[in-house]
């Protein structure tokens, strides 16, 4: 009885699956780390995933980060242009959602301590930037950035004149929210 009972549902599904393969249907299959979601059999295999964005290849000294202001002064209410180049030998990580949802923390000297310049609308976890090893990015820092001008009168730059400085902190950890205990401070430079 059992015997028949196997045999009789191997026909069975035998004959489903030849159905659905008479009339065209097709069950789709999830594929792992697919972000297009579920593929059809017989469809062509996902493209491999793009290669991590590691930055733009440049000169580098090697062993050391460096952080290289476009200009050591600048004029009040003109961007901040920062080149950020990793010659350390090894990817480096910095979170974003510092100054204006960028990588880089701008502070400003009080005369008597340094105070960020804080500001990022996004709402949400730090990402990961990557710095592979002869790679860097251009940062920008915008003072009329809606992220920085929260509170400012409309027109007015979130940083305006006096003495500033740049910190970049890095670590070797690609996850969310990993610790950055590395930190290089650029020169100090003017707004006027």
């Amino acid at each position: 009885m059992r015997l028949a009972a196997v045999v009789l549902f191997g026909l069975v599904l035998t004959v489903g699956c030849t159905q659905g393969a008479r009339t065209g249907e097709s069950t789709p299959v999830n594929i792992p780390g697919n972000p297009a979601g579920p593929i059809a059999p017989g469809s062509p295999a996902p493209p491999n995933p793009a290669p991590p964005d590691l930055g733009v290849p440049m000169p580098t000294q090697p062993g050391k980060i460096t952080l290289t202001l476009a200009s050591p002064q600048l004029s009040a209410g003109a961007p901040l242009s920062v080149t950020i180049a990793n010659g350390l030998g090894r990817t480096i990580y910095a979170q974003d959602e510092k100054t204006d949802c960028s990588v880089l923390l701008l502070e400003r000297w009080t005369g008597r301590a340094w105070e960020p310049v804080t500001g990022c609308l996004f709402g949400r976890t730090p990402l990961p930037v990557a710095f592979g090893n002869g790679r860097g990015r251009t940062v920008k820092i915008d003072p009329f950035s809606a992220h920085l001008n929260h509170g400012q009168p409309q027109g007015t730059p979130a940083f305006g004149r006096g003495t500033y400085r740049l910190t970049f902190s890095y670590g070797f950890s690609a996850a969310f929210g990993a610790e950055e205990p590395y930190a290089l401070m650029s020169t100090e430079f003017a707004v006027r």
